[in-house]
């Protein structure tokens, strides 16, 4: 395993853990404004992530098919 596929495996499972911590400590006693910065952030990726998949679906599954 090459230094890159080291990276993308930690990565897989370190970001979205950060993320989560960021989402319970805006929960807990974040401001009003971070909230929806988060909230404007979770959604953001939300839509990057659906059309990657769609991307995905289009180039690798559909024309298998």
């Amino acid at each position: 395993m090459g230094p890159f596929l080291t990276l993308a495996s930690f990565g897989e499972y370190l970001v979205p853990l950060a993320l989560l911590e960021l989402y319970f400590r805006a929960q807990s006693h974040g401001a009003v404004c971070g909230k929806w910065v988060l909230a404007a952030t979770l959604s953001f990726l939300t839509l990057a992530s659906a059309i990657g998949i769609f991307a995905a679906t289009q180039g690798l599954w559909w024309p298998r098919v």
